[in-house]
């Protein structure tokens, strides 16, 4: 789903608003990623992905500095599952040739 503003919103305020739903977002999904639901990692870091995106498309209303402290916050939570999202998906596609009868070449 896109962004939206409210109507008579303040665009600053608006990217305030959004990107907070997208970090609670994420946060939510970390708590789902707990109850065991592996996808939620993925849900997780798409999130995240999102919020610095709009942080690059409110670079007219937000300060250079304030930008690049939040874009580099995003980043380092971003990065900090990647490796265990690449295990995730390592794992599934073993998984999948597993599932598929095809054998490894030795």
């Amino acid at each position: 789903m896109g962004y939206a503003f409210e109507s008579e919103e303040d665009v600053a305020a608006g990217v305030v608003r959004i990107l907070k739903e997208e970090v609670d977002g994420a946060r939510l999904q970390l708590e789902e990623s707990r109850l065991g639901r592996p996808e939620a990692v993925h849900e997780y870091r798409r999130r995240l992905k999102k919020a610095r995106s709009l942080v690059r498309l409110a670079r007219f209303v937000v300060s250079d500095k304030k930008r690049r402290s939040v874009a580099k916050n995003l980043a380092e939570a971003t990065r900090l599952f990647a490796s265990w999202r690449d295990q995730e998906a390592v794992m599934e596609c073993i998984d999948r040739i597993l599932k598929s009868g095809c054998e490894a070449p030795v």
